[in-house]
């Protein structure tokens, strides 16, 4: 494989953990907002709103900071969610830019589906050496012109 082919790769290979990292991060904000007000327990917020008419929330150790910090995480999180959406749909529509269907196929049923290449090569009709390797290696090649045009390559080689 070429040095063009594998930073094409390089980037591909995000699309399958971007899906892992979003997932990731929404539970995060969901185990957060459990551990504010979910529950039974006096660290919880809705156990400290039905005892708070008759002793107040400043006793059960509750206060505003509670929801404020949760409301910081999960801003910082949908944040990044919105960010790898961004990047995920950038690299989609890099491989969209692809002329050839049978580029484009082998990078969304590799990169995107998450295929083997015996399963890629079936649904293609190849073999799957002819898939793997001389495919596989053109549509890199075809991703990689795209992808050192875009604003997404340009913004991470500044880092």
């Amino acid at each position: 494989m070429n040095k063009e082919q594998l930073v094409a790769k390089k980037y591909l290979q995000q699309l399958g953990n971007i899906g892992g990292e979003i997932a990731a991060r929404r539970s995060v904000i969901e185990k957060e907002w459990k551990r504010v007000v979910g529950g039974t327990g006096s660290n919880h917020l809705t156990a400290q709103i039905s005892l708070a008419p008759a002793h107040g929330t400043r006793q059960y150790g509750w206060n505003a900071e509670n929801i404020d910090h949760y409301l910081q995480l999960r801003d910082e999180q949908q944040k990044k969610i919105q960010a790898l959406t961004k990047e995920r749909d950038a690299l989609i529509q890099m491989i969209d830019n692809i002329i050839e269907v049978r580029m484009r196929t082998v990078l969304i049923e590799r990169y995107v589906n998450r295929r083997s290449w015996n399963e890629i090569a079936r649904l293609m009709k190849y073999s799957e050496v002819y898939t793997r390797k001389k495919l596989h290696g053109i549509a890199l090649e075809n991703f990689y012109k795209i992808l050192v045009n875009s604003d997404l390559y340009k913004r991470k080689k500044k880092r």
